[in-house]
């Protein structure tokens, strides 16, 4: 069969054939004395090439002979003779055994590899992301998403569960504002406060029972006092009671794809089989405010007054830097220190996550450490 000038030929012991003759003097075959490329010295066993299986490895353009028992010997490089260049030329074997010539793949291979270098790298350049560097933050559970294309640009650790406290009130509000869309609760709708409601556990923004929120008032006392009061009255205004409400908050979870969350109570408080991951803090925050840019009417100034009722922020960076929008802060025993913050600039948009910072002023310098890294420092500063 056709040889390539590059190839192994196998040497083997036992009689010799060539042109279908056998040859008991296997150092010569038909007048050619073969040769090793390496040492230039002849080999002391003979060489059978024509009439002998060959099989062809792909991955080196060589073409593997057996002996006559199927065995496979040593391989040496081999130069073809002269008195063979004619026969490999017309590309058959002088035995009498014919064979078809092999196809050289290789090329094709190569081809196949290259394009698949190439598309993969265009969908890496295409869809990966700069990842920015940070200083130091006592904050354990990091991330930092890009608003408009939703990724990360920062991650640290974001996938453990961790008590959320109050940024579960992100979920809660979620469903409110649903529903305020759908038209089944209307801004003006109003609740008359219970011992129930007035006397509930978490933070406060502080009732009395009998007294008469609008639905707005609750959202405002929930968004910027952290209200879990306000909570428990919009609970009830949406949902038979706490626990179907917490059903839908999974059922949220489900259709926003929170993998890693799991909702207890409506308003954070500590709870076994209540945990969400910073990721998806990140998602849900992102998702939110998307949905329902109204709520930044109330995230994105220090005090607002609804009615007779004033309302303060507790994000403390919210007046201070004009790139802060605020969003939503949360503290509890088990959760520690917690913040999510809306930063932008130049139409450019993060969502900042930091779970268990060191204590409460930690969480907010460390934000802003953030933000002066994202857009500058300097740069529409804090006041």
């Amino acid at each position: 069969s056709y040889v390539p000038r590059r190839t192994f030929l196998i040497i083997a012991e036992g009689a010799c054939s060539f042109n279908g003759k056998k040859r008991d003097g296997h150092d010569k075959c038909a007048g050619v004395t073969p040769y090793c490329n390496t040492c230039r010295i002849r080999p002391e066993i003979f060489i059978r090439l024509l009439d002998m299986p060959s099989k062809l490895c792909y991955a080196t353009e060589e073409i593997i002979l057996f002996c006559g028992y199927g065995s496979v010997f040593c391989h040496i490089p081999y130069t073809v003779p002269e008195g063979w260049t004619a026969d490999m030329k017309k590309g058959k074997a002088s035995s009498s055994r014919s064979k078809k010539p092999v196809k050289r793949q290789r090329p094709l291979l190569w081809l196949a590899a290259t394009a698949i270098l190439v598309c993969a790298a265009v969908v890496w350049r295409h869809f990966s992301v700069p990842q920015i560097e940070l200083p130091y933050l006592t904050a354990r559970y990091v991330a930092v998403m890009d608003v408009d294309t939703g990724r990360f640009v920062y991650k640290q650790d974001i996938d453990t569960p961790r008590s959320p406290a109050s940024l579960t009130k992100l979920m809660t509000l979620f469903l409110v504002l649903d529903d305020l869309e759908s038209g089944a609760l209307s801004w003006e709708d109003t609740f008359t406060v219970t011992p129930e409601q007035a006397h509930t556990q978490g933070s406060k923004y502080g009732m009395t029972p009998g007294e008469v929120f609008t639905v707005r008032q609750l959202v405002a006392g929930t968004v910027l006092s952290s209200g879990c009061d306000c909570v428990q009255c919009m609970v009830l205004m949406c949902a038979e009671d706490e626990l179907d409400f917490v059903a839908r908050m999974n059922e949220k979870a489900k259709e926003l794809g929170m993998k890693g969350s799991n909702f207890a109570n409506a308003t954070g408080i500590d709870a076994s089989g209540h945990y969400m991951t910073a990721r998806d803090i990140a998602v849900l925050s992102r998702e939110l405010i998307r949905a329902h840019p109204e709520l930044l009417d109330f995230t994105s100034v220090p005090k607002l007054m609804v009615g007779d009722r004033e309302f303060k922020n507790m994000h403390r960076l919210v007046g201070r830097d004009e790139r802060v929008a605020g969003l939503k802060t949360g503290t509890t025993l088990i959760g520690g220190y917690n913040l999510v913050t809306l930063a932008r600039e130049d139409g450019r948009e993060y969502i900042i996550v930091l779970l268990d910072s060191n204590n409460d002023n930690s969480r907010f310098s460390e934000a802003k450490a953030v933000v002066d890294v994202l857009f500058g420092e300097g740069q529409n500063g804090q006041k």
